[in-house]
């Protein structure tokens, strides 16, 4: 029992860890930092593009349904490219975003609330409601289409 035990907890050590484990590439220079208030937790990924103009960045295992995510572009010559796009991928490779970062201003702070219509069933009859995107493990950045060496910040707010 003790080693089916210890054989399990390995496995679950290991599906955790992969993803972190360099399966990712990295492009750009990019600071990630995670910061929690109460029941909501801050994901910060601060970015400079690399001579393709790209960026991509995997940060560490969070857990949460993603309630905004605000892009703010860098100032004056460090500004990118306008209409640079954003993918934020979780560990399966879906886009948290729901595809909404797309074509970004190189001027103007720009928020999104991504949220799907799920359905569920009550008493023989289909409902609707918005389903924020959940997210339990690492989220992936990949910025393209930037402008070589320009910079700015992705803000992802996550309810716990």
């Amino acid at each position: 029992m003790k080693k089916i035990l210890a054989f399990t907890f390995v496995l679950a050590l290991l599906a955790f860890a992969l993803p972190y484990a360099g399966a990712q590439a990295t492009s750009g220079t990019v600071t990630v930092t995670t910061s929690v208030n109460g029941p909501l937790t801050l994901l910060t990924y601060s970015w400079t593009s690399d001579a393709s103009g790209n960026v991509q960045k995997a940060s560490p295992g969070v857990v949460g349904t993603i309630e905004k995510i605000e892009t703010i572009p860098g100032a004056g010559t460090d500004a990118p490219t306008a209409s640079y796009d954003i993918l934020l991928r979780d560990t399966d490779g879906y886009d948290v975003s729901l595809g909404l970062l797309g074509n970004r201003s190189a001027s103007a702070i720009e928020v999104v609330y991504p949220y799907e219509k799920g359905q569920f069933a009550s008493g023989g009859l289909l409902a609707a409601l918005p389903v924020k995107p959940l997210v339990t493990g690492a989220i992936t950045l990949r910025l393209t289409a930037a402008g070589a060496a320009n910079t700015g910040k992705v803000r992802i707010w996550l309810k716990n």
